[in-house]
């Protein structure tokens, strides 16, 4: 065995273990109705749509699904920590004997006098 192969013993990456890169649809969902509500106010103040129409509806929604596909699909930051590793076996214990108890000087015993 090569000295650089981890043994089954050694800790190292558990075999097959990959960070992945965790996706989050309801966040992008969140900001997709902050982007919608925030274009409807920009198309009602510029007068290109009408406050009681459908209109801020479907720019909500449009919002709301660019919000969940940009989640789904842009580009996502790389994982914080590294794959996950193996844990480190515990050290070998060996029986130990415990010390022999001493003689109390204070205890009943022969009497010497």
């Amino acid at each position: 065995m090569n000295d650089m192969e981890p043994t089954p013993h050694q800790a190292g990456p558990v075999d097959g273990a990959t960070t992945s890169r965790r996706r989050h649809p309801i966040r992008g969902a969140l900001w997709g109705v902050m982007l919608g509500i925030g274009a409807a106010l920009l198309l009602i103040g510029q007068k290109l749509i009408a406050f009681g129409t459908l209109g801020p509806i479907i720019v909500l929604v449009v919002g709301i699904a660019v919000g969940v596909l940009w989640s789904m699909f842009a580009p996502s930051k790389a994982p914080k920590g590294p794959a996950p590793m193996r844990p480190q076996p515990a050290p070998p214990t060996t029986a130990v004997d415990p010390e022999p108890a001493m003689a109390d000087p204070f205890s009943a015993g022969p009497e010497t006098v």
